[in-house]
């Protein structure tokens, strides 16, 4: 499940629950100040919300708007924690351990096997995957793994490069100065939990469904944690759309401009995985080997773009800041 903040230009009376972060005109110009051709102009209020979605393997796609931002997030956290209860739990790794040396189970041998229910779960991934999850074959957790992510990945790219191409609707609506700069640091201390997330979802969730050296892997935990990353890496274009759909004050476009391409600098280096995930096994076939995969996340070129940027407004806040 995905969860991702919005502020949205309330033309209904705001909920009790929910907070007013600020104010826009109802006929406003480019730069958010009054249309004055209007003379009986008025403010709305800008409510901030949180957009909850949910998705399966099977389809299921619904998205849900909450009014109180916070209970959403705590129950976000929640509910994923829940789904996670069900994957073998696993020790905290600072690297993902790939053991190719160790023997593999039979197919069919596993007594948690469940050839229907695998069926069932992977009617809608791709040929090839869902032959490896009900033939597994030699090294198939891990060609598994890498089919699945390298299928859904690119449709996580194809969504991300939408965000050049295709219109962006504007949810949230004209913030001043100050209002739309402290948003920004609010969306800035929102990237590191998710790049953590996307971190604890390789090493420590993932590694744990290709199961025990002398035991097959479970074809359904697999599957539960390529479709965890996914989530995690389309929060990271919903964090991105939440920048680009924000509509700043115009002296500001160029600051917000800076954290575009953001999400690319961090999904980039998660793409790496099924390509390193293909040449372990590769090295593999040619003999025993363990081998270390490891992400690295550094910062991306564009805080530094940002903050660097954020400096020059401070020297003139006169200027952009109402």
């Amino acid at each position: 499940m995905a969860h991702r903040s919005l502020r949205f230009i309330e033309e209904e009376p705001v909920p009790p629950d929910a907070a007013v972060v600020g104010q826009a005109w109802a006929k406003s110009n480019k730069d958010g100040s009054p249309d004055r051709r209007f003379r009986d102009n008025y403010q709305l209020p800008i409510a901030l919300y949180a957009s909850l979605t949910f998705t399966s393997p099977s389809g299921l796609h619904e998205e849900f708007q909450i009014s109180n931002p916070g209970l959403a997030e705590r129950f976000a956290r929640a509910w994923n924690a829940f789904q996670l209860s069900f994957a073998s739990p696993g020790e905290r790794q600072p690297v993902m351990q790939t053991p190719f040396a160790r023997p593999h189970a039979e197919p069919g041998e596993d007594a948690n096997e469940e050839p229907l229910d695998v069926a069932t779960a992977f009617a809608k991934e791709s040929d090839k995957a869902r032959s490896l999850a009900t033939e597994h074959g030699k090294f198939w957790e891990y060609l598994l793994t890498e089919e699945l992510l390298r299928t859904k990945l690119s449709v996580v790219q194809k969504e991300y490069n939408e965000l050049d191409t295709a219109p962006l609707p504007i949810l949230k609506s004209f913030l001043n100065g100050s209002e739309y700069m402290n948003w920004l640091h609010e969306k800035l201390d929102e990237l590191t939990p998710l790049i953590q997330e996307i971190t604890d979802s390789v090493t420590q969730h993932l590694p744990p469904s290709w199961g025990k050296p002398g035991e097959a892997g479970d074809a359904l935990q697999i599957l539960r944690a390529a479709n965890e990353i996914i989530s995690r890496c389309r929060a990271l274009v919903n964090w991105e759309r939440d920048i680009r759909s924000t509509a700043p004050p115009a002296k500001l476009k160029r600051l917000g401009a800076t954290l575009h391409g953001t999400a690319a600098s961090l999904f980039t280096e998660v793409m790496r995985l099924p390509d390193e995930l293909a040449r372990a096994v590769e090295a593999a076939r040619r003999g025993p080997a363990k081998v270390n995969i490891q992400l690295t996340f550094p910062s991306p070129p564009q805080i530094g773009n940002f903050l660097a940027e954020m400096e020059k407004v401070k020297k003139h806040p006169e200027s952009v800041v109402s």
